[in-house]
């Protein structure tokens, strides 16, 4: 999540790593502050209206029956928003 790789990022940093340079970084929810940091945060971006519907789904089936029981697989795709806080290994090499 984008808010714990920021505290990851903040952590690095206090004890003397740099990121990209050491460490790369990539977070996931795509929040607005991401593209703002000092390094602006790579992240996987999803659609949460599409996982609040599946989650309500679900939860509307078990509020229906009780012994509902799902091993589905849900699958809801993401985009990765590439910014600063990842290293291109193309221009290292």
């Amino acid at each position: 999540y984008d808010y714990i790789a920021i505290g990851a990022i903040k952590a690095l940093k206090k004890h003397g790593l740099t990121v990209p340079e050491d460490v790369s970084i990539i977070g996931m929810d795509d929040i607005s502050l991401a593209s703002y940091l000092d390094i602006p945060l790579t992240t996987i971006k999803t659609d949460l209206t599409e996982i609040c519907e599946t989650a309500a789904r679900l939860l509307y089936k078990k509020m229906d029956n009780q012994y509902y029981f799902s091993r589905e697989e849900n699958i809801i795709p993401g985009e990765l928003v590439i910014r600063e806080s990842v290293a291109d290994r193309k221009r290292e090499k």
